[in-house]
């Protein structure tokens, strides 16, 4: 997924932007992190949100996301974060995964409804989304629907193996 983001972040000119606080819902071992602070130098803080114990050690031994300043590792469920969370992001990222699936109550209102109020006024949202079934192309629809019911830019940016990336900006 580094090379998604990768290209993901620079096709919305990310460096371009003033991004001071970043949150992402599937921190992973630090890939975002590092395509932020390392390759676009871009000095922020970080607040990463991963479910997995074992991820988290994982980045920590192998990858050492220790090295990212002002980073914080939240080890909780991304839907329980956001529903009792109210600090201001100008990025989100949301790259959340069970194998190759997003579990369903990420597409929920429940989930969608926090989003916008967790970002500041100039705040994006990129939404990593496997497409492979018709039952992702539904699911795909409703974070889409979603954000452009909310106003603002949205921007898909398609096929990037079999993920299509929902970018959402407020304007």
């Amino acid at each position: 997924m580094h090379h998604l983001f990768q290209k993901v972040f620079h096709q919305i000119k990310l460096k371009k932007r003033r991004i001071e606080d970043v949150l992402v819902l599937g921190f992973g071992v630090g890939s975002v992190a590092g395509i932020l602070q390392n390759e676009l130098k871009i000095n922020c803080k970080i607040t990463g949100v991963e479910y997995s114990n074992e991820v988290i050690q994982l980045g920590y031994d192998l990858f050492k996301v220790d090295r990212f300043k002002n980073l914080e590792i939240i080890n909780n469920d991304a839907f329980d974060f956001v529903q009792n969370h109210t600090s201001k992001y100008d990025l989100i990222v949301i790259d959340i995964f069970e194998d190759a699936t997003i579990p369903p109550k990420f597409f929920g209102e429940e989930f969608l409804n926090k989003l916008p109020a967790l970002t500041t006024e100039k705040g994006m949202v990129v939404f990593n989304i496997i497409v492979n079934t018709h039952a992702d192309e539904e699911r795909f629809n409703i974070a889409k629907d979603f954000f452009t019911a909310h106003g603002g830019k949205v921007q898909v940016i398609e096929k990037l193996f079999s993920n299509r990336v929902l970018c959402w900006e407020r304007i």
